[in-house]
């Protein structure tokens, strides 16, 4: 089995996160290079990761991406899109108006709560804390999208393509405790407005991850 990492992210040391979860060969895009596979038939999943860039902007690399998001859904390959791949998701399917700036933020480890089954979420429970980053968010989803999990700041975590096998989760699984503190130490300066230190203080993780993965894997 071979899984293709669709790298967002602007610095290579990210997708780095995601190495102890796989179980299958990894093939890794640098997509915010405009760097993608010729062909996606021989994949078994796909990820489209997080990034430091915001989906609101019009680059070339986000416009080839979705592009691709479509060609994915035609192809019925498992695919998972996290935080910046979430959203890319729902602009690639929505249009512009799919997506807007999230009013506040969400940082840190925040408490999501599963609102409907989905294997996805097998054996996860109901509310779990996880590490979140975003600045942006999902908006205004058509009845396409079914819905699985939300937060107290974020109503739609995590949705699923309906009769497809294409999900997006505003949340990073890939992530853990030690990771997210780095992380956070690292964009400090992006959110100048937030008490990074406070934030790490209180971080709860219900370490899914490993889990999380399991189930994505399986599908």
């Amino acid at each position: 089995m071979t899984t293709l990492l669709l790298d967002n992210f602007l610095e290579d040391k990210y997708s780095g996160y995601f190495s102890r979860y796989l179980q299958d060969d990894l093939e890794i895009f640098k997509a915010s290079n405009s760097e993608f596979p010729r062909s996606l038939k021989r994949y078994d999943h796909i990820i489209l990761s997080g990034s430091e860039d915001s989906i609101l902007t019009d680059k070339t690399w986000i416009e080839e991406e979705m592009g691709l998001v479509k060609e994915i859904i035609d192809l019925g390959i498992p695919t998972l899109g996290i935080c910046f791949g979430h959203q890319l998701i729902a602009k690639a399917l929505l249009g512009p108006d799919g997506v807007r700036r999230a009013n506040p933020p969400e940082i840190g480890w925040k408490k999501v709560t599963v609102i409907k089954d989905n294997p996805l979420f097998t054996e996860v429970d109901k509310d779990f804390f996880v590490f979140n980053s975003h600045f942006d968010e999902v908006y205004r989803p058509t009845s396409d999208f079914e819905i699985i999990a939300s937060s107290a700041q974020c109503d739609i975590h995590a949705f699923q393509i309906k009769n497809a096998p294409v999900w997006g989760i505003q949340f990073h699984p890939e992530i853990d405790m030690e990771s997210g503190k780095k992380f956070l130490l690292d964009i400090r300066h992006l959110a100048m407005d937030l008490d990074m230190d406070s934030i790490i203080r209180k971080a709860k993780d219900s370490g899914i991850s490993r889990r999380f993965f399991e189930n994505f894997y399986g599908l």
